[in-house]
């Protein structure tokens, strides 16, 4: 029997730092290896395949192609929903962003391979080849703009952090609540308006998305904190709605 509390260790961050490293880099490999499968795509010219067990080394590449793209999508699962540290390395578009790159390497190097298919052994795939390097390309392509968007959400996540602190905090009564239908983790978003009057006393509204515990949703007629800019208590983009 461990003498360690379980609860307390989940909770430490150095720990769960070295774990959420471990897992993403385990999903860093099995997707450069679904890459390395899918690659399988620049064995043949054209679009007819045809293979078989006469083919084994196209046989296997297909099924880690298959395998690996499956556990990759199962790893970024136990990823996503491990503690995230801070900054933007913690969020979960860069998470992709990095899994998406390992994948795209495994792509790119299969396309300097020499093809798996014996049939094709001596044909020139040059055209295709291109055309996967162009793919891989795209890829890298998206991967920055998931970094960009990370960045961004971390941005506004400092901004919203450095509100609360030199913001001014007030009362903020819900006037509507709307169910979007969108869940996170079993949480739903839903679209809130809320009234409050800034420090000259005149009322205004804003309408906001924000993620609420389902069995403790808010309600017309609840209060909810909020923190505006004093300065510029008309800019929207400067109001921080609830705790999170």
């Amino acid at each position: 029997m461990s003498t360690i509390d379980p609860v307390a260790r989940e909770r430490d961050p150095a720990f769960a730092r070295r774990r959420r490293r471990t897992w993403l880099a385990v999903s860093a490999v099995v997707a450069a290896v679904a890459g390395y499968g899918s690659s399988i795509f620049g064995d043949f010219p054209g679009s007819s395949v045809s293979f078989g067990l006469a083919e084994p080394l196209a046989a296997a590449k297909t099924l880690l192609a298959v395998a690996s793209a499956g556990g990759t999508i199962v790893l970024l699962g136990v990823v996503l929903r491990l503690p995230g540290p801070s900054g933007i390395v913690g969020r979960q578009t860069f998470v992709l962003a990095m899994v998406l790159l390992a994948f795209d390497g495994g792509f790119f190097v299969g396309s300097f391979l020499p093809t798996s298919i014996h049939a094709y052994a001596h044909t020139d795939l040059s055209g295709t080849r291109a055309d996967m390097r162009i793919v891989s390309a795209a890829l890298v392509v998206l991967a920055g703009g998931l970094v960009a968007w990370a960045a961004v959400g971390e941005r506004g996540k400092q901004g919203r952090a450095r509100l609360r602190k030199t913001g001014r905090r007030v009362s903020a009564e819900i006037t509507e609540v709307h169910d979007t239908g969108s869940t996170v983790n079993n949480a739903p978003w839903v679209r809130l308006t809320v009234r409050f009057k800034d420090a000259h006393g005149t009322p205004r509204f804003v309408r906001r998305r924000v993620l609420v515990t389902r069995f403790a949703g808010p309600s017309v007629g609840d209060h909810l904190p909020l923190w505006y800019d004093p300065n510029d208590p008309g800019n929207e983009k400067k109001i921080v709605i609830g705790d999170r």
